[in-house]
């Protein structure tokens, strides 16, 4: 089999794509890298030359952490000074045997404890944008900002969020 690139130019491909699909259809790097990454699972389907090269992404997780843990920790203790470390040894113990102890507890139980970080992580977003919009609309219009005004912009924001989506789905159900 032929290659129409030598491997050095595959590897700069590669090494320039999401950089590349940015410049090439004008999107920021997330987006480049987005769209380099939709391209390479597709030619990953379909060509068996590319899955050679994606046989990492198909490796088990535990074989990864054991694979790249051990470089992390020598990497973590070869550049640490150790008569400091001995030093603060009674303050990392202190630290990493209740923090281990309190990351297996919540491993029991992983479901409820997800909800309630990826909820206390929904309300604590809507509600700082909420208050970004209330106060940027008080700071770029010359009003003055009255706790009343803002509270009362605040229910009817929180209010229609409730509402409006009550009222799409009802909507969708009827035409549908």
């Amino acid at each position: 089999m032929t290659l129409k690139y030598p491997l050095k130019e595959m590897k700069k491909l590669i090494c320039m794509g999401p950089e590349a699909f940015s410049l090439l259809c004008a999107v920021s790097f997330a987006g480049g890298c987005f769209l380099f990454g939709v391209l390479v699972g597709l030619m990953d389907v379909y060509s068996e030359f590319i899955r050679k090269f994606t046989r990492i992404t198909r490796m088990n997780p535990s074989d990864m952490m054991l694979t790249f843990l051990p470089i992390l920790i020598f990497e973590s203790a070869f550049g640490m000074d150790p008569h400091v470390f001995y030093r603060a040894l009674t303050q990392c113990m202190i630290l990493a045997v209740p923090g281990l102890l309190f990351c297996t507890a919540l491993t029991e139980y992983a479901h409820s404890f997800t909800i309630v970080i990826e909820g206390e992580s929904l309300l604590n977003d809507g509600i700082a944008i909420v208050l970004y919009e209330i106060l940027s609309h008080h700071a770029f219009t010359n009003l003055e900002l009255s706790l009343t005004d803002s509270l009362l912009q605040l229910l009817k924001t929180l209010c229609g969020s409730i509402i409006w989506p009550y009222f799409s789905q009802n909507c969708r159900n009827y035409l549908d």
